[in-house]
């Protein structure tokens, strides 16, 4: 992610879209592989996600919840609150 999008909360709207396609496909675990900064560590543990080696994991459904009510505050998407 560019420098100038860092910050923003851009990730929460990506892991929650990640983690809508994970639960949409079946998929029981959501990997992110390759953690490599402060910022996406806190995001993923904020997002209930854990520390797994070079990376984090959660349960789709716990990152979609955690990821929405981020995504909502922002105002980025006011219909996520109608899915689920």
């Amino acid at each position: 992610m560019p420098v100038a999008m860092s910050g923003k909360g851009i990730g929460y709207a990506y892991h929650y879209m990640a983690a809508l396609t994970a639960q949409e496909l079946g998929v029981d675990f959501l990997a992110v592989d390759t953690v490599v900064s402060q910022p996406m560590e806190k995001l993923c543990e904020g997002l209930g996600m854990t520390a797994r080696i070079g990376g984090y994991g959660g349960r789709p459904n716990d990152v979609i919840a955690a990821a929405k009510k981020k995504v909502v505050e922002k105002g980025w998407a006011p219909e996520i609150h109608r899915r689920q």
